[in-house]
């Protein structure tokens, strides 16, 4: 669809509005699915994913297949230094309690909110209760 198209598209809408979890230009998406294979999800390590450019988080957003509450930890570590085991939010992890999505743009408390290219982020299960699939995404800026 050419973008045109999609401008005609919100002039017919205006009452819609932009979502709050809009990414700015330049920004990117870093998303990983946490899976419980239809069963509350547990505790531990859920994904590793290596960055491949330079950023700074700037949100954080999850989604849950039903209501419940679950904290997921964003550990960090240089590619060489593999597995990650230092905390990027600590004591601020992202977390939805007791509904079925969350967000936050206000990342004051974390530590460092910094990613150089070839980083490996971990996706770390604090803790859970009822929820069996939820996704996590991280809004990057993008470095040039």
């Amino acid at each position: 669809m050419p973008k045109r198209d999609v401008q005609m598209i919100r002039d017919f809408a205006p009452e819609r509005p932009e979502p709050v979890t809009a990414a700015p230009p330049g920004s990117s998406a870093l998303t990983v699915i946490i899976d419980g294979a239809g069963v509350e999800i547990t505790t531990g390590a859920k994904a590793d994913v290596v960055v491949p450019f330079t950023a700074t988080i700037t949100a954080w957003a999850m989604l849950a297949d039903q209501s419940g509450s679950i904290a997921v930890n964003v550990l960090r570590s240089v590619y060489a230094g593999f597995a990650p085991t230092v905390s990027m939010c600590t004591g601020a992890e992202p977390a939805i309690v007791t509904a079925t999505m969350a967000e936050s743009h206000d990342l004051s408390a974390w530590p460092s909110v910094s990613i150089v290219k070839g980083d490996v982020l971990r996706f770390y299960v604090d803790s859970c209760t009822d929820i069996t699939r939820c996704s996590v995404a991280l809004t990057l800026a993008r470095t040039f």
